[in-house]
């Protein structure tokens, strides 16, 4: 009885045969570098698409950018660069003049300002610095702005006892200004509708103008028997 040997097959490793690419430079090396920057490329195309990566991105850098807000504010940083700015002669009072002159200043410090106001707000207001005082108000019904135009100078500001919309949009020479331009201007959907009627208007009369200049064009006359009518009994 004879033996018959049988070799089985074994698949050969997968590092083995990266190996071996790499050695020799062959091709499946290179395919496979290749899937790996394809998948790369689709992940990153995929980021861009994902909205909630760069959302929280900002959130991120919103909560950074307040906590080194309060951080300047509670240490006396934030307040001596408002000195700075506003104050001449008395370190404790800022001048309207160089509020009026100045005042939001660059938008970083607009930004670092206007969170700080909003950080002390959530304070005692008896507690606060003068200086942060003047800033608050100044920040809310100073002539800045959507308020610029507006007289800050006076016992309240001039759009104080106002009520009325209208009123509102006009009470400085930059607010009507910007009153007529809007009254004037078509919101979008009543923008649309004119635009389609006009389309449609000029279409009709192009068509009639074709209608009148084409030479073969078939004209039905309805011709009605008046006598014919007249005589028939009733």
């Amino acid at each position: 009885m004879k033996r018959t040997c049988v070799l089985a097959s074994r698949a050969v490793p997968k590092s083995l045969l990266e190996r071996q690419a790499l050695r020799t430079g062959s091709k499946v090396g290179a395919s496979q570098d290749a899937s790996k920057f394809v998948v790369a490329s689709l992940r990153d195309i995929g980021s861009l698409f994902s909205g909630s990566s760069s959302g929280d991105d900002e959130e991120q850098e919103a909560l950074r950018l307040h906590s080194d807000t309060v951080s300047k504010l509670d240490s006396g940083e934030l307040t001596e660069v408002v000195r700075q700015r506003y104050c001449v002669d008395n370190k404790d009072r800022c001048e309207t003049r160089m509020l009026l002159a100045k005042y939001p200043g660059p938008a970083k410090e607009r930004e670092m300002v206007q969170l700080a106001t909003e950080e002390l707000s959530t304070r005692d207001w008896r507690t606060m610095p003068r200086i942060w005082q003047q800033i608050s108000y100044y920040h809310a019904f100073g002539s800045w702005g959507p308020r610029a135009g507006l007289s800050f100078v006076g016992r309240q500001p001039e759009d104080f006892f106002l009520t009325d919309k209208k009123g509102l949009w006009t009470c400085s020479e930059p607010r009507r200004a910007e009153y007529k331009r809007f009254s004037r201007a078509l919101d979008p959907a009543s923008r649309a509708v004119v635009y389609a009627a006009a389309l449609v208007a000029g279409v009709a009369a192009l068509c009639d103008v074709w209608r009148r200049q084409d030479a073969d064009r078939q004209v039905t006359v309805a011709e009605f028997d008046l006598a014919e009518s007249a005589s028939s009994p009733t």
